[in-house]
């Protein structure tokens, strides 16, 4: 097991950070909620924008207008290290 933590980087923008986690993460994989956050918006669609043996950082946009980046109630996340 390892440690992680988020850090919201702003709308639809986060970083999540591992610790102790004895290796390199090979594998992440992303769900958002079916819920908008905002009202009257759209699903989401979530992209990778960066990532190393640390981190991982995301962006969450409209899938309508990528540019346009959005918040939701809820993400899973599961990474695999080995």
């Amino acid at each position: 097991a390892f440690t992680i933590s988020v850090t919201d980087l702003g709308v639809g923008n986060y970083q999540f950070n591992f610790a102790n986690h004895g290796g390199t993460h090979t594998v992440s994989v992303f769900g958002n909620s079916f819920s908008n956050f905002i009202s009257g918006s759209s699903h989401g669609l979530i992209y990778v924008t960066s990532e190393n043996a640390t981190q991982v950082t995301i962006i969450v946009c409209e899938e309508n207008a990528s540019q346009n980046k959005m918040d939701k109630n809820r993400l899973s996340v599961a990474i695999f290290s080995d």
